[in-house]
């Protein structure tokens, strides 16, 4: 083997863990506080998208706003945010 060769190709970390493919989340609720930005924001996205209902919350009405019109975009459950302090 060469040295500069690093061996065979593995897969890489989210193929390994499944995440490539999730398991659907068809009847599943989820709740995202901090869901109206940032990685909340991501992870609200995807569990939508990945058939959960999803409620945000987050400190900013119009941010949360804003975010539940982005998440409905490819949501396949219902999406609802509520801002709170």
């Amino acid at each position: 083997m060469p040295a500069n060769s690093r061996g065979p190709k593995r897969a890489n970390w989210t193929e390994q863990a499944g995440w490539n493919e999730m398991a659907s989340l068809n009847g599943k609720t989820a709740f995202i506080s901090g869901g109206s930005r940032g990685i909340g924001l991501a992870i609200a996205s995807r569990l939508a998208r990945d058939g959960a209902d999803v409620t945000i919350s987050g400190s900013n009405s119009s941010h949360v706003e804003a975010a539940i019109a982005t998440i409905s975009q490819t949501a396949a459950g219902r999406v609802a945010g509520h801002a709170s302090d």
